[in-house]
């Protein structure tokens, strides 16, 4: 609960570049067609989106890879709302759920 009176734009801003390293070091360990799995317990565009966006224009060799088409051949049943219009599963307390963000990216 702490979190409010220390997070700060610069704490973030390192965080994204953290996350960033994060990737493009995981990035390196996949083959064509190996599937990179970002998630963040973040409600915040900068942590997720934005950090998803950034590793694309990066790296060309990478792409989104569709979480609901995956829920849906799983026969996960999941609800159209907790996908946001990447297809990627974002979950937030106005769905009644704590904040989680998933993105796939695949490697072409």
């Amino acid at each position: 609960p702490d979190l409010k009176w220390r997070f700060s734009m610069e704490h973030l801003k390192h965080l994204n570049q953290t996350q960033l390293a994060i990737l493009n070091q995981a990035s390196l360990l996949l083959k064509s067609g190996g599937v990179l799995l970002y998630a963040t317990c973040s409600f915040l565009k900068e942590e997720n989106e934005e950090v998803v966006l950034k590793f694309l224009n990066e790296n060309p060799q990478f792409e989104r890879f569709s979480l609901k088409e995956t829920a849906w051949e799983l026969k996960l049943n999941l609800p159209d709302e907790v996908f946001n219009e990447n297809n990627e599963l974002f979950l937030s307390p106005l769905l009644q759920t704590d904040c989680f963000f998933a993105s796939a990216l695949i490697k072409k």
